[in-house]
């Protein structure tokens, strides 16, 4: 049994290293062999170690000890495979492992050693070595500087004094189009735009309320208090499956296409639409495709989120300010 053990601790160890590789470097099947890889962890590799560990030791406190280490392992390597994969509940599962994890588990076995009267051995060191570096590579790896996320907030307050500006310069430049005659054509294309805008500011308020944010979190994102959270961001916007993500992509395609046919009409060149970024051939390869939504928002921060959509809104304000301003001149050309 403790041979095959040892074996068996081998092979997961190499099946969890190839499958990090994978999926840090985004290659094909790296989702699925995490999966695999955990479901062997949980499944197999460890049941079997502290099924060994009760039968080797079968005094009472052992037991419970041998009980809850299994169920804790197995709450945080679901609890890591739902933070990789971005599924609800990642957050909560490691927060209730890591609880568990010291108090009863760790608490229990300082009182077994007492009881014992025994040092730690070697053993025990190297574990605790081992979950310290763990804990600390996974932060590592899913976190997010406080200096990148300052970075974020920073220029999602400029963006949105940009935002306000244009804003009231577009509704100033309408007011004046239509103050000899009503403008049908600027009028729908503001209404549109208008349209979609709202619908942005919709998802920013849903997704800080999806994250328990207090209302003041919504007018100033420096009270963000999940400032780094990837989990409810992915989920609504970045999945292939996402309808969030989906329906923004493609209101913003219908708005692209509706501007380019009104450039047209005042025959403008449409070039300046393409500052509204939809492109999905971008992020296309021959080996890997990703949609449009998945690119924009797939395992971001929150803050970097709001900051994505605020720039989508920058994007969209800036081609309707032009639009606008041609309209102006040929007025003016005309009188």
């Amino acid at each position: 049994m403790k041979s095959f053990l040892i074996i068996l601790s081998a092979f997961v160890i190499i099946f969890i290293t190839g499958t990090t590789l994978f999926k840090v470097m985004h290659w094909p099947g790296g989702g699925i062999m995490l999966m695999l890889s955990m479901l062997i962890s949980c499944c197999v590799f460890f049941p079997l170690f502290f099924i060994h560990r009760i039968i080797q030791e079968k005094t009472g406190l052992n037991i419970i000890i041998n009980i809850l280490g299994l169920f804790i392992a197995e709450i945080l390597f679901v609890g890591i495979l739902f933070k990789i994969q971005h599924w609800p509940g990642a957050s909560l599962l490691l927060i209730v492992g890591s609880v568990l994890l010291i108090f009863p588990t760790l608490v229990l076995y300082v009182i077994q050693q007492i009881k014992k009267r025994n040092q730690i051995n070697e053993y025990w060191k190297w574990l605790f070595v081992g979950v310290f570096l763990s804990c600390f590579f996974i932060t590592l790896g899913v976190g997010y500087t406080r200096n990148a996320l300052i970075s974020f907030i920073k220029s999602e307050k400029a963006i949105l004094a940009s935002n306000a500006n244009i804003k009231i310069q577009n509704d100033n430049m309408i007011l004046r189009i239509n103050q000899n005659k009503v403008d049908f054509d600027a009028n729908q294309m503001h209404k549109k735009l208008k349209e979609v805008y709202l619908k942005i500011e919709g998802i920013k308020v849903l997704l800080l309320k999806q994250h328990g944010e207090f209302p003041d979190a919504i007018e100033n994102h420096e009270y963000i208090f999940a400032k780094d959270a990837t989990d409810v961001s992915t989920w609504m916007l970045g999945m292939s499956f996402s309808e969030e993500g989906k329906k923004l992509h493609e209101s913003l395609i219908e708005l692209k296409f509706k501007f380019t046919k009104a450039f047209e009409k005042i025959k403008f060149n449409s070039e300046i639409v393409n500052q509204i970024n939809t492109d999905e051939n971008s992020y296309m390869s021959e080996d890997y495709f990703t949609t449009w939504h998945e690119a924009q928002f797939n395992g971001m921060p929150l803050v970097a989120v709001l900051n994505t959509l605020s720039s989508i809104q920058n994007e969209i304000l800036n081609v309707e300010n032009v639009y606008l301003n041609i309209k102006i001149n040929q007025l003016i050309s005309k009188n």
